[in-house]
C-alpha cells in the first residue's frame, strides 16, 4: 500500500506511527497514494481532501472532539489490518463547487460568503436556480455539506443534516429583521449570491483554508462538484458520534 501521512504538530509520537506502516509493508508518498492517513483533527481532514481530491481517507483523531476523524488514534493497526484485508467501509461525502472570477473551487465542509472589512454587514441577494430567495443583509452567509453542517453551521444555527440525504443548508450569519436564517435544498440546485452596490470587499472562502477577494459587481454560484471525498472507517457509527455534539 502507497500512503500519504500528514499530521497536525501538535502530535508528537508521529516517528511510531511511521513505524507501524513500515513494519506492516506500507510505503509513504507524497504523490500517487492510495490512501491519505491524518492525524489530527477534522482541519487534516479537510487539508487532505483538498491536497489529494478523491483518495479515501485514514482518519485518526488525536484531537479533542474530532468529529469528521472516524477512527481513534489507538485504533491505527486495526484500522490498517481491515484496509488491508479489504474489510473496512469508505464513507462517500458530497462536496461543493463554487465558480468566482471565471475560476472554479471545491470546499467538502462549507462555502463562506463574508465581508473583507470587520463589523461590515453585507447586503446580499440569494437565488435558488434562478429564483429569487430574497434580500438579506447580515454578516454572511454559510452553503454547508451534510459534512460541514455539523461545524460552522450547526454554530449560526443551521440545522445538521444526515450524510447521503442529498442536501446542502443556506445558513444566514447574524441576519438583520429576519425571521429564518436558514434554509435546506436540495444539493442539486443552482445558488446564486449577488450584491448590491454600497457593500464593503468581500471574501469567498473555502473550508477555511482557501479565500478570494471579490468586488460588489461580481457573482458566487455555488454548485454540488463531481466527485465526493471518502473517509475510510470501521462501521456505521454516526449518530453515536453525534451524540457527542448535544452532551
Amino acid at each position: 500500500m502507497r500512503a500519504a501521512l500528514l499530521s497536525t504538530p501538535k502530535f508528537k509520537n508521529l516517528a511510531e506511527v511511521k513505524r507501524i506502516l513500515e513494519l506492516r509493508g506500507w510505503s509513504l508518498v507524497k504523490a500517487n497514494p492510495d490512501y491519505v492517513i491524518t492525524v489530527g483533527g477534522d482541519g487534516s481532514i479537510l487539508y487532505a481532501e483538498s491536497k489529494y481530491p478523491g483518495v479515501p481517507i485514514i482518519s485518526l483523531n488525536a484531537g479533542e472532539l474530532g468529529f469528521l476523524a472516524c477512527n481513534e488514534i489507538d485504533m491505527l493497526e486495526e484500522v490498517l489490518s481491515a484496509v488491508e484485508k479489504g474489510k473496512m467501509l469508505v464513507d462517500k461525502r458530497e462536496k461543493l463547487e463554487f465558480t468566482v472570477k471565471g475560476k472554479k473551487r471545491r470546499a467538502l465542509n462549507e462555502v463562506l460568503v463574508t465581508s473583507s472589512t470587520a463589523g461590515k454587514a453585507l447586503r446580499l441577494n440569494i437565488e435558488i436556480d434562478g429564483e429569487p430567495l430574497g434580500f438579506f443583509v447580515c454578516d454572511g452567509v454559510l452553503v454547508s455539506t451534510p459534512t460541514g453542517s455539523t461545524g460552522y453551521n450547526l454554530s449560526c444555527g443551521g440545522p445538521v443534516l444526515e450524510p447521503g440525504s442529498g442536501a446542502v443548508a443556506i445558513t444566514l450569519i447574524s441576519p438583520h429583521l429576519s425571521r429564518v436564517n436558514s434554509v435546506v435544498v436540495s444539493s442539486s440546485r443552482k445558488i446564486t449570491v449577488s450584491f448590491a452596490r454600497e457593500n464593503p470587499g468581500i471574501t469567498v472562502v473555502a473550508d477555511g483554508l482557501e479565500s478570494v477577494k471579490i468586488s460588489h459587481s461580481e457573482k458566487v454560484l455555488i454548485t454540488r462538484a463531481k466527485g465526493k471525498a471518502k473517509l475510510v472507517k470501521l462501521s456505521r457509527n454516526y449518530f453515536s458520534r453525534l451524540e457527542k455534539l448535544f452532551t
